[in-house]
């Protein structure tokens, strides 16, 4: 024998299959979302990681260079070679121009570099103390 069910139970049974269905519906729907949102959450973990260790090797290579910065009285002897090394090459280009018997003429750089060198102030004991 087949019980029936009253018609207000047939009734609130199908509305509550509807509403298990909206649900098992939306569960799908926020699997989904959550799969995505964790996918999204990796990529930034992944970009997060790659910067910090980009960020490391950035210190690692800054810590070579802290403390090591050339005193003032180096950077005048570098700079005070480096002036020398540019006065010798004029002398050795003039040198050249002038070696033969018939003389060339001497560069036209020469006489600039030269002028230049005479402008440019010469290094006082103050200054590289």
């Amino acid at each position: 024998m087949s019980e029936r069910l009253t018609p207000r139970a047939e009734n609130e049974t199908r509305t509550t299959k509807r509403e298990a269905d909206a649900l098992r519906t939306r569960v799908a729907e926020l699997e989904v979302e959550r799969h995505t949102t964790n996918e999204a959450l990796d990529d930034a973990v992944q970009a997060l990681r790659g910067q910090r260790d980009r960020i490391t090797e950035l210190e690692a290579a800054l810590a070579k260079y802290i403390g090591q910065e050339p005193t003032v009285v180096e950077e005048m002897a570098y700079l005070s070679r480096s002036v020398q090394a540019v006065a010798d090459a004029c002398d050795k280009a003039e040198q050249q121009a002038l070696r033969w018997e018939n003389p060339l003429p001497v560069p036209e750089w020469v006489g600039a570099i030269r002028q230049a060198l005479e402008l440019a102030p010469a290094p006082t004991e103050e200054a590289v103390s």
